[in-house]
């Protein structure tokens, strides 16, 4: 029926939610879309009525597979999700490198055992198979502890969101994340204990007999060198990068858009379509009238919360003297609001006024307001106020022209934040420019925002709109626009952290083996009579060629990385030199912290207890 139908489509002129269908398997998308189409066409013509009949058929059914968002916002979704897939990689390659030298390094430290098991008779290929299982234990134990990390790491960021994209609600722990955990770790577990298994009881039995103490032997001190130059030069990239996006957001949240959000809050709310502009502009200034008696709001404005709405909700139109020719005239957005919101946000005037009450009606005058940036690329360094212009733009609701506009007013520069310090053109015009759509977006300031004041504007709203659902009222800040990067990052300074703890970890373990390996050395060394400082030099010298080694090799994945960050920075290069400076900095205290202990044990070997066991 048409009241069902009413109740579906929230009488606003679009659905309240989604229509979610999942097709059948094999179907393709173009036939359930046809379907879709077919069930829509059939619906325009069973009586509805004439305006339910005519939203009708004008409805093109659009389908969002995979991620389930729209497609306006797809893509940049994607690309954080890819960009995100490409960190995790990065970390998951230092986890391996970490677990490769922990097994070379225990395949070394069990040479005695594995010697005396092959001189009883085990063969090599026995011994290998140890390994393995070995490995495999290690990549069991290793899933289970990654899916308690990852889920509360989950957990920290419920609620975060990657651009307008839906809120994260946690890790939900079914099979398929355990599998691909227990794959993943299990995979890596053996890949990389494959090598240890295949070296274990392959070597000259009758010189493993003979050696003592731990064999350090170069190829293999150079491989597990170059597996924590690595490790390094990861962390590096991770570090700087995260870096680069903690600046970009602190950029962001301090660059001045020319709109005091402190105190602000906003929701969009929709309500019955069929009615006139008169009408609507009467229910408006009730909706305003009820709220702004709430204790504790100060003023209520209908108007767009931002200067960057949805792209849906865009006025566009080609203004100009009238007639300029159309190289003359210049793209701006149109900007409906009422009296009150210059106030809200507390944008003072360049020249002119802004809109008082005499200025919200229906008929000539057609008073608008410009931005100075506007103003200037059509006037120059002439006053704008006084001067005439027209123009015409279209949205979904139809086609917006006015015969004159009259400039009343210019503000001053006013910017997005998705693009603070770009100076917007706009054209601010009243709500009487602007279509009955059935929906409004109110603004208001208030002296301290909390629950139980949302709830108080949503009673009174409620009030004038009593069959109507009533949305929530949420705080504003430039930092709500900045979702994505924030979250971001966050993240790549989470995984940045884990990155430098896991290098931290290998770079120690290589020290202190090489530390092992020439404790015979060291014992002889601090019996001739070398001097602390000298033993700790050699161990330092060590771990220089590889802190440099890795540093070298981090700027370049660096350079790569800040390469695949530069869409998304700003007030900060892609080649910051601050960010690159603490960020080798930090690895630099990092790596400093790694190498201490073992340069402290080289520092008190005890040459007389070490021969002895020599």
């Amino acid at each position: 029926s048409a009241d069902s139908f009413d109740k579906i489509w929230g009488r606003s002129g679009a659905p309240h939610g989604l229509f979610i269908v999942r097709p059948k398997r094999g179907v393709s998308l173009d036939a359930v879309r046809g379907q879709l189409r077919a069930i829509l066409r059939r619906l325009a013509h069973a009586g509805l009525g004439i305006e339910s009949e005519r939203r009708l058929a004008n409805v093109e059914p659009m389908l969002t597979p995979g991620l389930g968002v729209s497609p306006e916002v797809r893509p940049s979704i994607e690309s954080a999700l890819h960009l995100l897939a490409g960190v995790i990689a990065l970390v998951l390659l230092i986890a391996c490198a970490n677990v490769a030298n922990l097994l070379l390094f225990r395949n070394v430290a069990r040479r005695r055992m594995v010697t005396t098991q092959r001189a009883l008779g085990a063969s090599p290929g026995r011994i290998a198979r140890e390994h393995l299982v070995q490995s495999l234990v290690l990549g069991v134990l290793g899933s289970a502890a990654g899916l308690g990390v990852g889920w509360l790491i989950a957990f920290a960021f419920r609620g975060q969101t990657l651009g307008r994209g839906p809120a994260f609600q946690g890790l939900p722990l079914d099979h398929r994340i355990a599998i691909f955990a227990a794959l993943a770790s299990v995979v890596t577990a053996l890949l990389f204990g494959t090598l240890p298994a295949a070296l274990a009881g392959r070597f000259d039995l009758a010189s493993a007999l003979r050696q003592t103490g731990l064999h350090h032997t170069g190829r293999a001190a150079r491989f597990r060198s170059t597996l924590a130059a690595a490790q390094l030069a990861l962390t590096l990239t991770l570090g700087v990068g995260a870096l680069l996006l903690v600046r970009t957001v602190h950029n962001l949240n301090t660059a001045d858009t020319g709109l005091d959000f402190r105190g602000v809050a906003f929701m969009w709310q929709s309500h019955r379509l069929n009615m006139t502009r008169a009408e609507a502009d009467a229910l408006a200034r009730r909706v305003m009238a009820a709220v702004e008696r709430v204790p504790g709001v100060q003023r209520a404005a209908l108007g767009p919360p931002d200067l960057d709405p949805h792209p849906g909700a865009r006025v566009m139109a080609r203004v100009g003297p009238p007639g300029a020719p159309d190289d003359a005239r210049v793209d701006a957005r149109i900007v409906p609001v009422t009296p009150g919101w210059f106030r809200i946000f507390h944008i003072p005037t360049a020249s002119g006024r802004v809109f008082s009450e005499h200025d919200w009606k229906e008929g000539p005058p057609y008073n608008v307001v410009l931005t100075a940036s506007l103003a200037r690329k059509l006037f120059g360094s002439e006053n704008a106020v006084g001067r005439t212009l027209d123009g015409a733009g279209h949205t979904s609701a139809g086609v917006f022209s006015r015969p004159e506009l009259h400039v009343i007013g210019v503000v001053p520069n006013l910017s997005g934040n998705q693009s603070p310090g770009v100076p917007k053109d706009a054209v601010f015009v009243t709500y009487a420019f602007r279509p009955v759509t059935g929906s409004f977006s109110l603004v208001l300031r208030t002296r301290r925002f909390d629950a139980q004041m949302a709830q108080s504007i949503r009673t009174a709203i409620h009030g004038v709109l009593p069959n109507e659902l009533v949305d929530e009222p949420v705080p504003l800040s430039a930092a709500s626009a900045h979702r994505e990067q924030e979250t971001l990052s966050q993240l790549l300074v989470l995984l940045s952290a884990l990155a430098a703890i896991l290098a931290a970890v290998g770079l120690y373990g290589v020290i202190a083996f090489a530390v092992a390996g020439r404790r015979r050395e060291l014992a002889i060394r601090v019996a001739l009579g070398a001097e602390a400082w000298r033993i700790a030099r050699l161990v330092v010298r060590f771990a220089a060629a590889i802190i440099g080694t890795g540093t070298l090799l981090g700027l370049g994945g660096t350079y790569v990385m800040s390469r695949a960050l530069q869409g998304r920075l700003f007030g900060v290069g892609p080649l910051d030199p601050a960010s690159y400076i603490v960020g080798a900095t930090l690895l630099g205290v990092v790596a400093a912290v790694a190498c201490a202990i073992p340069a402290l044990r080289a520092v008190r070997v005890d040459p007389v207890a070490t021969l002895r066991e020599e």
